[in-house]
């Protein structure tokens, strides 16, 4: 069958129309293509990404985009007279078989044998497609394709009145980039943590690191494999995120998504160089960024320290987390909490 045209996906059963309450991301599986339609712009970057790899990376397992389309509507808003334009993007890719790898490891989990063999193969190939991406020469810039903002929910504008959120960027220093993640959230973070972070964030990020392609949303849902007789495809999807990004920032996000389950952290450790405090930090800025107001904080007398020492600040980062992230590491595994830590309550 060949990719479907726009005409095809309205008529096809399922489509939800824009008077009909379409989202600004829905999926529609057409024989073997899958459309991804909405007014996200997002949309458009997730393909040019797609095939932006594709064309830098072929042995990288990634959906084949056939098609993209646009349109544009002129809409009422309700109950007035006054109009608005509303875009709906639509992306045609490839259908992938398979499973997410988060649901492909719960059926295992009982078979801790199986599992491990089936992990070390999917790994290896994960990793191979890890090393490719970051081989990919950088452009100079720390944001989306082609100079774009970043569609890291980090680099948008704190309004918690209003709920309004301007993208940042792109970058041309990480010096810019990190004083960026911190003075966003000074909308509704007490002054000693600012004081704090103006010192955490460039200790801990520096501002000197390579810049490395990124898929930034690399999860156990956006990772799909198949068992194909003891021999496991595997494929990465949702590529609206990537980017160029420092070389820590890909595996930041990819252990944050298991919020501290550790069979997660041992597999994105296996085909991700780890970048453990950096991960601690960027957790943190994201912890802050759920906009809880500072006058709910109790601020621990660490605050008012000046040491900036690597361990002090992994301990610190791990004390403030008692009320956020759920179950943290047991002991004896690379992540540990510091006992004489205290952090908001």
């Amino acid at each position: 069958m060949a990719p479907p045209t726009l005409e095809d996906i309205k008529a096809y059963e399922g489509y939800i129309t824009l008077d009909d309450g379409m989202d600004y991301k829905e999926l529609l599986r057409i024989e073997t293509y899958m459309v991804k339609y909405g007014t996200s712009s997002s949309l458009a970057l997730e393909a040019e990404n797609m095939r932006y790899v594709a064309k830098h990376c072929p042995h990288v397992a990634i959906p084949k985009v056939h098609a993209f389309y646009q349109e544009q509507y002129t809409r009422k808003w309700p109950g007035e007279d006054e109009t608005y334009t509303e875009h709906v993007y639509y992306l045609v890719s490839d259908f992938v078989e398979g499973k997410p790898l988060k649901t492909f490891m719960e059926e295992l989990s009982d078979q801790p044998s199986t599992l491990e063999k089936a992990l070390t193969q999917i790994t290896g190939k994960l990793k191979s497609y890890m090393d490719d991406i970051r081989k990919i020469s950088p452009e100079g810039y720390i944001g989306s394709l082609g100079q774009k903002p970043s569609e890291d929910i980090l680099f948008r504008e704190c309004e918690p009145d209003t709920g309004h959120a301007e993208p940042y960027g792109p970058f041309h220093s990480q010096r810019d980039m990190t004083k960026t993640l911190v003075h966003r959230l000074a909308v509704f973070q007490h002054p000693k943590v600012m004081a704090w972070l103006d010192e955490l964030v460039p200790a801990v990020l520096g501002d000197d690191r390579p810049l490395v392609f990124t898929h930034n949303d690399l999860h156990g849902e956006n990772i799909m494999v198949r068992n194909d007789n003891g021999e496991y495809d595997v494929s990465i999807i949702d590529w609206e995120m990537a980017g160029f990004y420092p070389d820590y920032w890909e595996y930041s996000n990819a252990a944050m998504a298991g919020l501290y389950q550790l069979d997660w952290f041992r597999v994105v450790d296996k085909f991700l160089e780890p970048y453990y405090a950096e991960h601690l930090v960027i957790h943190y800025l994201r912890y802050l960024n759920r906009k809880r107001p500072f006058s709910k904080h109790k601020v621990g007398p660490w605050l008012d320290e000046a040491s900036s020492a690597p361990v002090r600040l992994r301990a610190n980062l791990l004390g403030l987390f008692n009320d956020s992230v759920g179950p943290r590491p047991d002991e004896g595994t690379k992540l540990r909490r510091t006992d004489n830590v205290t952090g908001p309550e």
